[in-house]
């Protein structure tokens, strides 16, 4: 409880660079029935409000455009980037499903904010974990801000979809009554070290990571900071979270200190 009320403490601080500036610019890429219906218009304001629940906490201030195309494979950004530098991500959804679209594309969006890169796969696995933490953290903040400021006003009652769309996967992974995370990642972790995408798994150390950014939203600028000096050599999770620590400016260090604690590190 120390470490949270000293979380609360220094992230409520206005930091300059947190100001919410412009929109995340998006390109929706049409195509013959590759949004089974959907209109290209609807689906730009939907990501638009998707990535501003992040992009407002984020660290960075600039960001190249994302070119969103869909198609059957499952979700992905690419690391191959466009011509102009743009980030490609590629959806697997379609037709109003509008809250698939949010949970797929806020765990892209999260990728990009910790500026993914090709490098040593063995903590991948908590990079994907911090992506699923940020779809079920969108969806409810949507849930909450497409109250007063839905995309149209005939969206707003959706608002309950995206909030039950989070709750679902919640309640389907959420660890036992009585298990810590410390108790469940010292039992899994010579998996999750081959087995990056599991997503159950990645789901359920999301969820136990999710009341740490509901509470301070903004603790979301500490993912600029992940990947920093990240190379092919293998390391081991401490130490990958020991350097995060030591990348983040000295505001965000203690995020990492919680999460370090939270794994019993």
């Amino acid at each position: 409880m120390k470490h949270r009320q000293i979380i609360f403490t220094l992230l409520a601080v206005p930091f300059v660079h947190q100001v919410f500036a412009e929109r995340v610019p998006l390109k929706i890429i049409p195509s013959e029935n590759g949004w089974k219906g959907a209109g290209i218009r609807d689906v730009q304001k939907l990501l638009t409000s998707t990535a501003n629940e992040l992009w407002k906490y984020a660290y960075d201030r600039e960001l190249k455009p994302i070119v969103v195309n869909n198609s059957s494979g499952g979700p992905i950004v690419y690391f191959k980037r466009g011509r102009n530098g743009e980030f490609r991500v590629k959806l697997d959804t379609g037709g109003t499903y509008w809250s698939q679209y949010a949970f797929q594309f806020s765990h892209e969006f999260c990728h990009i904010l910790c500026h993914y890169k090709e490098a040593d796969k063995t903590n991948l696995w908590f990079e994907e974990t911090l992506c699923e933490c940020a779809s079920l953290f969108t969806l409810r903040a949507m849930s909450r801000s497409w109250e007063q400021n839905p995309p149209y006003p005939n969206w707003k009652n959706y608002r309950h979809s995206l909030y039950n769309y989070a709750q679902d996967r919640i309640n389907a992974h959420k660890l036992g009554r009585g298990i810590s995370l410390k108790i469940w990642y010292a039992e899994h972790a010579d998996y999750l070290n081959n087995h990056a995408t599991d997503r159950p798994k990645n789901t359920t150390m999301a969820i136990e990571l999710l009341p740490l950014f509901e509470k301070t939203p903004e603790a979301w600028a500490a993912v600029s900071f992940i990947n920093k000096g990240r190379g092919r050599e293998t390391q081991s999770f401490k130490t990958y979270l020991d350097n995060w620590a030591n990348n983040c400016p000295a505001e965000y260090r203690v995020v990492v200190q919680e999460i370090q604690n939270m794994f019993g590190l």
